[in-house]
């Protein structure tokens, strides 16, 4: 076997093998927002948001759609359609992108983390009703990496105890469960439309419901000024956000609308493959797919075994670490992405919320002091520590370069127990 990369032996994946990164725009996404600036309708209720909200709400199978100007807006809006108020509680997962938690100050409610299950990465329903209390206004799953939550379970607890389930579907564009959409899995949802995600609009997002009043209720946090009968009207109600989505990402999100199911089958024989592949490994953990979900792969996210550290003696954060230098110096891109738990950001552990302490410590709230410490989510602290991403897995990157991926993690397989003597 050739000598590793970082011992001057050759790249498994050479620098001249194509990779090309997401998104790949194309000439019908350039003609959809040049023929939006041309219709001279670039503001306020234009043709593609309106025909964009209803395709998402169509595609999802739900009746209501409102396109937004980011998925943490979505979010937010979300919570204020759910009736969630000043001190309230909201259960979040303790891994997620901070969005998934900081929607919650923005509405001047309080974040209540709870573990994930580590084969998923999705909220862990088990471990949902300990931390239920009579504050607790809303559950949010966050659908990750592209696999949905267990849904099933989680409507089953926010029923059981009436509570409004949210789902963030902000990487979860086209994924399902037994065929039902995301968008369509809980009382509530949200979509980012960022560049990085399965449908993207460069930015954006969109809140989609099947409930009038929620959909209703989120409309207040829109805007200042109120629509009446097509006319708008000024005086505010509330803060105005000013959420709005723009012409040019909607009518580029239309565009890439079209194709969203096609490229993330590609997207799922592509990371079957590697799945197939990597599993081989030992000491490798490729994404865990329950029966009946549909992944949708926004990232490709493997894990270490934890005897790899008892292996060779040292904390797998360690091991992580080395195996990805040599991985990357291979000519095989990976990444981290959210490294530390969302309990353990500044503004959880020094209660920052939006000043004073608030909202933990405002009149409203309960006053309970929540455990933001990683201690508290063993199976979230475990993600962090033996995980991480492999890049270029979608299209329109292809087998070839797939196959140069799996020498690259063949070959340093194979050098082991060299790198960690």
């Amino acid at each position: 076997m050739d000598k590793l990369a970082i011992d001057g032996g050759p790249k498994a994946v050479p620098d001249d093998l194509v990779r090309v990164p997401w998104p790949l725009i194309t000439e019908d996404d350039v003609s959809a927002v040049s023929a939006a600036l041309r219709s001279n309708q670039i503001w306020g209720n234009a043709p593609n948001v309106v025909a964009l909200e209803r395709e998402w709400a169509d595609y999802c199978g739900v009746e209501h759609c409102r396109g937004t100007n980011g998925g943490t807006a979505a979010l937010h809006m979300a919570l204020a359609g759910a009736g969630v108020g000043p001190g309230d509680e909201v259960i979040v997962p303790a891994y997620s992108f901070h969005s998934s938690a900081s929607c919650v100050l923005h509405h001047n409610a309080i974040p209540v983390f709870v573990d994930i299950d580590f084969a998923t990465y999705t909220l862990d329903p088990k471990k949902i009703e300990g931390k239920i209390t009579d504050k607790t206004k809303a559950i949010i799953g966050v659908d990750l990496f592209g696999l949905p939550a267990d849904w099933v379970a989680i409507n089953k607890i926010a029923g059981k105890h009436g509570l409004v389930a949210i789902e963030d579907g902000c990487q979860a564009h086209g994924a399902a469960i037994a065929g039902k959409k995301t968008g369509a899995l809980a009382d509530v949802a949200a979509f980012s439309l960022n560049g990085s995600k399965n449908l993207p609009g460069a930015e954006g997002g969109l809140l989609v419901t099947g409930n009038k009043g929620i959909f209703d209720n989120s409309r207040i946090l829109e805007m200042a000024v109120q629509i009446v009968e097509g006319k708008r009207v000024y005086p505010a109600y509330s803060f105005g956000w000013n959420y709005r989505m723009n012409e040019l990402s909607a009518a580029l999100t239309r565009s890439r609308l079209k194709h969203l199911d096609e490229l993330n089958d590609a997207r799922r024989r592509n990371c079957e493959f590697l799945s197939a592949e990597l599993g081989r490994l030992d000491g490798v953990i490729p994404p865990t797919v329950p029966a009946g979900h549909t992944h949708v792969y926004h990232m490709y996210k493997i894990a270490l075994d934890p005897a790899l550290g008892e292996r060779y003696g040292a904390p797998m954060p360690e091991i992580k670490n080395g195996i990805m230098f040599a991985l990357n110096s291979e000519g095989v891109p990976t990444t981290t992405w959210v490294t530390d738990l969302l309990p353990r950001q500044g503004i959880y552990t020094a209660l920052r919320g939006y000043g004073d302490g608030c909202p933990w410590t405002c009149p409203y709230g309960s006053g309970a002091k929540w455990d933001y410490t990683s201690e508290a989510y063993p199976s979230a602290q475990r993600l962090v520590d033996t995980t991480f991403n492999v890049e270029y897995f979608y299209p329109p990157n292809e087998r070839g370069y797939l196959e140069a991926v799996v020498r690259g993690f063949q070959k340093v397989w194979g050098y082991l127990d060299v790198l960690f003597s």
